[in-house]
């Protein structure tokens, strides 16, 4: 099926029934990317009495329960309440199925050869995406084109599927600057490919989350 979409008069034709998932498929019973060193996401069959549910053990059907740590194991949305204590469901955030997202590949830097800055304070070693980066690639389109921005990291190989991130593989994030720009241009939903927006280890600011979500937007991962 085909639509045409018109975005600050310039033309679009979408294959809908050609969409292409970008979330990372979460293997229940292989490696699987993972964060803060949670335990791995699973599966079990749900055995309940004289209930078994597998029907390769006589069961009339099957049944597993899952466990699963969204936030460490894979692909997930968060809102506004990642960081607040009131309740916000991701569904009342995202009021459109279908909205206009640009996908941009970046490269981090470290942070030694940038002059952006972070809370708490940047360490040398760290991989970061800077404000500059962004206004590069971003430069061309229009604010209404940013409703919904993609960050795909670089190099962008097969690893990242099965990635476990951690002091030896610390993962990249974005300096406050870089962040404060995206807030600038209006986006109200940012999806990455990293664990984090923050660094890993962040003393518990959460800083760049503070910037983004002050819209009560949606930052999601595709992992």
């Amino acid at each position: 099926m085909q639509i045409k979409i018109v975005i600050d008069n310039i033309h679009y034709l979408a294959l809908i029934d050609q969409a292409v998932s970008i979330a990372i498929n979460l293997d229940l019973g292989g490696p699987q990317p993972n964060h803060f060193g949670a335990p791995n996401a699973s599966s079990h069959t749900l055995e309940m009495g004289s209930y078994i549910g597998d029907t390769r053990r006589g069961g009339s059907c099957n049944a597993n329960v899952l466990t699963l740590i969204p936030h460490c194991n894979g692909t997930h949305t968060e809102s506004v309440s990642h960081i607040i204590n009131q309740l916000v469901a991701v569904h009342k955030a995202i009021n459109q199925s279908l909205f206009p997202t640009r996908l941009i590949s970046l490269r981090p830097i470290a942070a030694s050869q940038c002059e952006d800055s972070y809370q708490p304070s940047l360490q040398s070693e760290n991989q970061v995406f800077t404000r500059e980066q962004l206004e590069n690639s971003l430069m061309n389109y229009s604010d209404t084109q940013l409703h919904g921005l993609v960050v795909r990291s670089l190099p962008n190989d097969k690893s990242k599927k099965q990635r476990c991130y951690d002091q030896q593989n610390y993962p990249p994030f974005f300096t406050n600057e870089a962040m404060d720009y995206i807030f600038e241009r209006g986006v109200q939903h940012l999806l990455v490919d990293f664990p984090s927006v923050d660094k890993m280890y962040d003393d518990g600011l959460l800083s760049n989350h503070r910037i983004f979500l002050a819209t009560s937007a949606t930052l999601s991962r595709p992992r």
